[in-house]
């Protein structure tokens, strides 16, 4: 048996080859139970997510047509498009906004993008 199940399967699959097997079956209801209950519990975080990635990019679109409509006003005036000051002004915020839960690398990293792709808009 142990060669049959050497690879990893999906709960589906595993469900599959257990009914086939009915000396098997009540020993891995319980198994079986748990990995669909499980799966439930990921699908729903996974909802959670998707939900929170789309409201992530809105803002993001919604930031981007902001800085476009810098980038008009400061043309109007004849200002640099770049403001390295503004930029560390940014990051700093967010850094102290962050407390700490996310490495400041990384929001770094995030904020850098984000303000890289918001100026080539412009």
């Amino acid at each position: 048996m142990a060669e049959e199940f050497s690879s990893l399967l999906t709960v589906n699959e595993f469900i599959v080859k257990m009914q086939n097997r009915p000396v098997y079956r009540k020993k891995y209801t319980v198994i079986i139970y748990y990995l669909m209950e499980n799966q439930q519990k990921i699908d729903t975080i996974r909802s959670h997510i998707n939900t929170i990635d789309s409201a992530m990019l809105k803002l993001l679109h919604k930031r981007l047509a902001y800085a476009k409509e810098i980038g008009q006003l400061k043309k109007m005036t004849d200002r640099n498009i770049e403001d390295r000051q503004r930029e560390k002004e940014v990051l700093q915020r967010m850094l102290s906004e962050n407390n700490g839960l996310l490495p400041e690398e990384t929001i770094e990293t995030i904020y850098t993008e984000i303000m890289t792709v918001c100026k080539k808009s412009q």
